[in-house]
């Protein structure tokens, strides 16, 4: 077994989770393993401690893993506070329940999340809770967040079908030839303002 000689090499070891990654003759573990943070950080998220060996047969790293339920897809770099909250209000939008976020060290991503739910999460009646975990280390800081929403995707797909049919019958009921966009808000408003029951955000039942 020849042993880990690239940063691409080492990045695919550290996603099998293996352990000790035995490295080539010659290789630098702690550069290359530096080298390896750098070209795709999110490898820290599995990271709890990492321990370089060396002796004059072979040069090994030794890791304590974490986080291992994390799938790689739902890790996401940002490189600012702005992409960040964006990251996580595109994280509610789409209704997944988890998205995990790393930025180097500079970079406060708690804020990122008090950001959100002090000023976006309003936007998104679906969303029940949003929680959060925060770790750092390697030089980089990582935000492991979980949304809990009233209802599940499937759901919510065959409410948007039922909603759009309904308002393809209601523009033919409600509207008339000639009617100004003015006139048809109108109309709309009042229809809604008889029809619509509202539900309180912080009701955990379904609706």
């Amino acid at each position: 077994m020849s042993g880990v000689a690239t940063t691409k090499e080492l990045i695919r070891s550290i996603c099998a989770f293996e352990t000790p990654i035995i490295l080539a003759k010659g290789v630098g573990s702690e550069s290359l393993f530096k080298k390896a943070v750098e070209e795709d950080a999110r490898i820290c998220v599995y990271l709890q401690s990492v321990t370089f060996t060396y002796s004059y047969i072979e040069s090994k790293m030794e890791i304590d893993y974490c986080n291992t339920d994390v799938t790689f897809s739902s890790i996401i770099v940002v490189h600012s506070i702005p992409e960040a909250v964006a990251t996580i209000s595109a994280t509610a939008g789409r209704y997944l329940k988890r998205v995990v976020l790393v930025a180097d060290k500079s970079i406060d991503l708690t804020k990122a999340y008090t950001d959100f739910y002090n000023v976006h999460s309003c936007f998104y009646s679906n969303l029940v809770r949003v929680s959060y975990e925060s770790m750092s280390g390697f030089g980089k800081n990582v935000l492991d967040m979980r949304f809990a929403y009233r209802m599940g995707r499937v759901m919510l797909n065959m409410w948007e079908r039922e909603t759009k049919a309904e308002v393809l019958r209601l523009r033919k009921e409600l509207f008339v030839v000639g009617m100004t966009p003015e006139q048809k808000a109108l109309v709309a408003h009042n229809y809604l303002a008889k029809t619509v029951t509202y539900w309180d955000k912080e009701d955990p039942d379904p609706v």
